[in-house]
């Protein structure tokens, strides 16, 4: 897998280019779509508390992962879905945590 700097790496070092390993550009797909479902957990987490409008909500999203809110409203809804699927599952704060733990629930 290619990262960032991957080609400087390679020319100080002079690893040749039949060496090197094909590099897809763009997004990972899979690290999106990861993206993508830990920020509608955190949509239905902090629509819980119905005092929290939807404009904070958004604010609150794009602040957590650097998207602009236009891209975060584009997101919830194509996934309707999902963000279903989610609010169905009835997970607690503790049960949210544990699935991430990197983020203060």
């Amino acid at each position: 897998m290619g990262v960032r700097g991957n080609k400087q790496y390679e020319t100080l070092f002079g690893i040749e280019e039949d060496v090197r390993e094909q590099v897809t550009r763009g997004r990972d797909p899979e690290l999106i779509e990861r993206r993508n479902d830990h920020m509608l957990y955190r949509f239905v987490w902090y629509g819980s508390d119905r005092r929290n409008a939807y404009a904070w909500i958004v604010e609150q999203l794009s602040k957590e992962f650097y998207l602009t809110e236009s891209t975060i409203g584009q997101i919830i809804e194509d996934s309707d879905v999902r963000l279903k699927q989610i609010r169905n599952e009835n997970l607690n704060e503790k049960q949210i945590a544990a699935k991430f733990p990197f983020f203060k629930w």
